[in-house]
């Protein structure tokens, strides 16, 4: 089979291998300028893998894929435009896009499907907006502020009391002027992820489930990156009640839509049921490590499937649960979108007469470049080093656990890493025992060899919350409880 997998930045590219591995063609086009840039999987692929263009990347296969794979949001035109050109596609649309960047529009969506939802303003621009909106509702005393818009960062989302979410207002709307948010109520409960594979507008069951750490670091503590480890398990059986009080909800509307791709629901769960907070309507990451832990199927075969809207069932094992954890190196867990924000801040205390060299001198210390104007001295430049450019990560050959590589790339016959992001691979395991799943991963974690390496350590504390859902009536696999 042909397959063409079409990236954002690379995420998904661990799976392109995973299915050249498994007998198949595989293409790859990268849409990030840096990806292309720093040749990222060069060597893991071999070099006709990384067309310059997608028509290069199209015209591998006479423009006739078997299957074309999007793996994150931001390209919904370009997926409709080729399905629109009879290419079998999965993930990737309009409606995608819209879902997930702007958070209201999804919240609309909720409620028109009869998803319970906490009390949620309409749009709003002012912190005057925010304190009238919050002045209305004077009985609820912890709220959310979620920024909404495409370029959304870890940092756009803030939780706390009234005066606390205008102090953070306060500064959120000083760093990006005319931002749009909302401001949501807090719910209290265990906070999972739904997810569903939809095929022409119908859903394939069964579903899955994922409980996940977001933070940095150990303790919660530290920015949200987003996933550090994640928890997963799939429903043997159709009927689940947090998918009918969820996701199941939204049946009607994916047909009217014609969806096809996976589609998540984050919600909270407590006593009252299934509170809907924000859809992931893409693969979520690094769940669906996980989740490939227990397909029951070669992976290749079950994508080329949903791409041709053929995948009737999704072959799982039903009797294991699945762990996955992220392993990062320096500058980790910063990201382009912070350099902006710290150049501002020192030219701010430059200005004010501030000594901002020993500053510096700090950031460098955590992969950000200071640089200063020669002869004036001058605040310059802000910008991200390359992660641990040239330093060898060694592999274990033999591990209990799955290694997804990410960002490295072969120099001179040794992987070394490359890149901006600092993920360097996920780690991934299924056993019957998730206990014995999350000693799988953390010993293969161990085993890689790398200077500075960050993971979390504590994600399978968030089988407690497992155990929550299972007291209030919802259905939790064995294995997970284990």
């Amino acid at each position: 089979m042909k397959f063409l997998f079409i990236s954002a930045t690379g995420d998904f590219l661990p799976v392109a291998k995973r299915v050249k591995e498994e007998g198949n063609s595989v293409a790859i086009w990268i849409k990030s300028a840096r990806a292309k840039e720093i040749e990222l999987y060069r060597g893991l692929l071999s070099e006709d893998e990384m067309p310059a263009t997608l028509s290069k990347a199209l015209d591998r296969f006479d423009y006739e894929p078997d299957a074309v794979i999007f793996d994150h949001v931001g390209q919904g035109d370009l997926a409709d435009e080729l399905r629109a050109h009879g290419l079998p596609v999965f993930n990737g649309s309009k409606i995608q896009d819209r879902l997930e960047d702007d958070r209201y529009f999804g919240l609309q969506v909720m409620q028109r499907a009869h998803i319970k939802i906490p009390i949620t303003s309409p749009r709003l621009q002012s912190i005057a907006d925010a304190r009238q909106f919050m002045n209305a509702h004077k009985d609820i005393d912890r709220w959310v502020v979620k920024f909404l818009g495409e370029t959304t960062s870890p940092r756009s989302t803030a939780i706390g009391t009234p005066e606390e979410i205008i102090d953070e207002l306060d500064t959120l709307l000083g760093e990006g002027e005319g931002s749009k948010f909302i401001i949501q109520q807090f719910v209290e409960g265990v906070e999972v992820s739904t997810e569903i594979w939809v095929c022409n507008g119908n859903i394939v069951y069964p579903a899955n489930a994922t409980l996940e750490t977001k933070r940095y670091l150990a303790g919660d503590i530290g920015i949200n990156t987003g996933c550090m480890t994640s928890i997963v398990w799939v429903y043997e059986e159709a009927e689940q009640q947090i998918v009918e009080e969820g996701i199941g909800k939204l049946a009607e509307q994916l047909k009217e839509w014609n969806y096809n791709g996976t589609l998540d629901l984050n919600s909270i769960v407590n006593d009252d049921g299934v509170f809907g907070l924000e859809w992931t309507p893409r693969f979520g990451y690094n769940a669906i490590f996980a989740l490939f832990e227990l397909f029951d199927d070669e992976i290749s075969r079950i994508l080329h499937d949903a791409a041709n809207g053929e995948l009737e069932e999704i072959p799982c094992r039903f009797n294991e649960a699945a762990y996955a954890i992220r392993l990062y190196t320096p500058p980790a867990p910063f990201t382009d979108y912070l350099t902006g924000d710290i150049y501002e801040r020192l030219k701010d205390l430059s200005e004010k007469g501030e000594d901002i060299k020993a500053l510096a001198e700090a950031l460098a210390k955590v992969g950000i470049d200071v640089s200063f104007e020669r002869g004036t001295g001058n605040l310059k430049s802000v910008d991200l080093k390359e992660v641990g450019a040239g330093t060898l990560v060694t592999i274990p050959e033999r591990a209990p656990a799955t290694i997804w590589l990410l960002d490295v790339k072969e120099r001179y016959g040794k992987l070394v890493t490359a890149g901006m992001d600092g993920i360097i691979c996920e780690v991934s395991a299924a056993r019957p025992r998730l206990s014995d799943a999350v000693k799988a991963c953390e010993e293969t974690v161990r085993e890689i060899h790398l200077p500075g390496k960050c993971w979390r350590c504590d994600g399978h504390l968030r089988a407690f919350d497992a155990a929550k859902l299972a007291a209030m009536g919802y259905e939790v696999p064995e294995s997970v409880l284990r």
